[in-house]
């Protein structure tokens, strides 16, 4: 199943719309209140291409249609942004790139129905693991969701969890 099928199946209630160049205006809002992840998270690159250039950029040899990159809108507004690239580390396997929700809609509980909503996507699109990484400040979230930490590095947290 297609991820994005999977992602309006396991998030019914939401209407989930792949980010591409032309539309990413619309959806500026998510971006521009977490400004402080996308410095932290992208740095320079964002000064060099743009926040769409930085978030829509691949990793050496990867496939880009694993790569799906969608907003999150609830009753018509932009909520969230994730990106998700599928079979990355390795076949089988969702890393998920970020998960953004708009600032105003932070600490309510809506970014984790979203990421059990990721999590209901990749088994139903039949992953069996999905890894992430994660800032300290954001780590305590994702071992809520059922996260545990694997190897990490100076930067940031790597965390996994299986899809059941």
């Amino acid at each position: 199943m297609n991820l994005y099928d999977a992602l309006r199946q396991a998030l019914p209630q939401y209407d989930i719309v792949p980010l591409t160049e032309s539309n990413f205006d619309s959806f500026r809002e998510i971006f521009d209140s977490n400004a402080d992840f996308l410095a932290e998270g992208y740095g320079k690159l964002i000064d060099k291409k743009g926040i769409f250039g930085a978030i829509s950029q691949l990793v050496d040899d990867f496939d880009p249609a694993d790569k799906y990159l969608a907003a999150i809108c609830q009753n018509g507004e932009a909520a969230a942004a994730i990106d998700l690239l599928a079979n990355l580390p390795k076949q089988g396997r969702l890393y998920l790139s970020f998960l953004v929700v708009r600032g105003d809609l932070q600490g309510q509980g809506f970014g984790a129905v979203i990421a059990e909503g990721i999590i209901a996507a990749a088994a139903l699109a039949g992953f069996s693991r999905i890894d992430l990484g994660s800032f300290d400040d954001a780590a305590e979230f994702w071992r809520k969701m059922g996260f545990a930490q694997s190897e990490g590095d100076a930067d940031y947290l790597q965390l996994y969890r299986s899809v059941d």
